[in-house]
């Protein structure tokens, strides 16, 4: 949901509009800041590893209190990861998506 072009990263504008569609508003600096914390290669970018740890201190923080934790998102993310390479691809969101209907 966050990486919008698929990539495998997460910009910080992909944070910024992602967090803004679950009616969560930040600023640019809010962004920027939120990135420099987890992103430990330095980079720029959100891998899903580091953004486990984004999630796990937002959860922290009541960002988020829906109370799911750092099993249940990895469990989630492989519902769509169904070649366990660490990435989600087109074809593979596709494929769960159609056999939702």
């Amino acid at each position: 949901m966050f990486d919008k072009n698929g990539d495998g990263f997460i910009t910080k504008q992909e944070l910024k509009e992602s967090l803004k569609n679950i009616r969560i508003s930040v600023t640019e600096a809010e962004v920027e800041e939120m990135v420099m914390k987890v992103d430990s290669n330095g980079d720029g970018l959100i891998d899903f590893e580091e953004f486990k740890i984004l999630y796990l201190e937002a959860e922290e923080i009541k960002i988020d209190s829906g109370g799911v934790g750092g099993d249940e998102l990895r469990d989630a993310f492989e519902v769509f990861d169904r070649d366990r390479d660490g990435m989600i691809t087109v074809e593979e969101l596709g494929s769960v998506l159609s056999s939702l209907g």
